[in-house]
């Protein structure tokens, strides 16, 4: 482009923009989709107009935010059928510099409106690489049991795995020696890096395993966790000072959620969980809190109150559970957080949320 012709033109009528807008043009209709402002990780919005300078009639989220903070995008037709492109962190362990381009079908309306897209990027079976961040992948293994010789027929070596993936329901069982002996380690999320774990080259068998999928929270256990964020939880724009991630001995896995600081948390940390309205939902959670803290860690699920002080059982993971009725609504707040005043260290662990028969 040598020139602009005319002069420049205001867009109208969008909300939230924040950059990389994307125009197109179908049945006579302009359709403007952008990444959104919303905290922490952008999600992609779209706007519809009869011009292709606005005014511009917003009309709402279309994509989900991704494991990265930014969210850009394009939609171009192939043979009849529309497809979104866009970029996520799956191939990085959510590394935002780090972008894996990705594509889905795009569906609409009969009145023109753009459906949610569903994000079907993801591997199928656990899926196993010789560098950290999912990089430089051996191979893939379906449900069964791998000693050394089964795995170098696979194409994955044991002694090299620095990180794998896992689809949600399945699990590995890693052994240090051959024929499932030895030191073992259970994975039950993807895992990035696993010389923090103190296993990094050093299988030498795997057993997979599949198990139902019930808890409709995602990390409960924040296993999964990349970019100095927790993934899948929430903690507003501002973020949460004195909230992390940290390998600990924990009630599940690996890692658990800490907080440790001389004040209230000013805020807390949170996740929306889909439910169906008018039926009940369990709801269940390990807590811990060190020895001469003051004030009470706690859990608030709706209804639901858990909480945990330094009078009665310090050092030492607590399970909790109780029950909720989705009522009317279709989703549910979890929510980590501390009573006022508090001043000292506590931990949450092993959240889940599960539909009760």
């Amino acid at each position: 482009m040598m020139e602009t012709d005319g002069e420049m033109v205001l867009q109208t009528g969008l909300y939230g923009i924040c950059e990389g807008p994307f125009v197109f043009k179908r049945n006579g209709k302009y359709y403007m989709i952008y990444p959104d402002t919303s905290p922490n990780f952008q999600k992609m919005r779209y706007a519809m107009s009869d011009s292709p300078l606005g005014p511009w009639d917003c009309k709402g989220v279309f994509v989900d935010h991704t494991d990265v903070i930014t969210m850009h995008g394009s939609i171009v037709e192939y043979k009849g059928q529309w497809y979104l492109f866009y970029h996520n962190g799956s191939l990085s362990g959510g590394q935002a510099v780090n972008r894996s381009m990705c594509f889905d079908p795009v569906y609409f309306n009969e009145d023109g409106t753009l459906q949610m897209v569903d994000q079907t990027l993801g591997v199928q079976f656990p899926t196993f690489h010789q560098d950290i961040n999912f990089n430089r992948m051996f191979g893939t293994l379906d449900v069964g049991n791998y000693t050394t010789e089964d795995l170098e027929k696979q194409g994955v070596e044991g002694d090299a795995i620095s990180s794998f993936e896992l689809p949600p329901g399945y699990a590995v069982d890693c052994f240090e020696e051959n024929h499932f002996e030895g030191k073992s380690w259970r994975f039950e999320e993807s895992v990035i890096d696993l010389s923090k774990l103190g296993c990094e080259n050093t299988f030498s068998s795997i057993k997979v395993v599949r198990y139902p999928i019930a808890n409709l929270l995602k990390n409960g256990s924040f296993e999964k966790g990349a970019q100095k964020t927790i993934s899948n939880w929430d903690a507003g724009r501002g973020g949460i000072q004195g909230v992390a991630r940290t390998l600990e001995p924990a009630d599940h896995g690996y890692y658990v959620l800490c907080f440790e600081g001389d004040k209230a948390m000013k805020g807390q940390l949170a996740q929306s969980v889909a439910v169906s309205p008018g039926k009940t939902y369990k709801i269940s959670a390990s807590l811990k809190i060190d020895p001469d803290t003051e004030g009470r860690v706690v859990l608030d699920a709706e209804d639901q109150f858990f909480e945990l002080n330094a009078d009665t059982q310090a050092g030492k993971w607590v399970r909790f559970s109780g029950s909720v009725n989705s009522g009317p609504r279709q989703n549910i707040s979890i929510r980590c957080g501390t009573s006022e005043l508090f001043n000292g260290k506590c931990y949450w662990d092993s959240i889940a949320v599960v539909e009760q028969q």
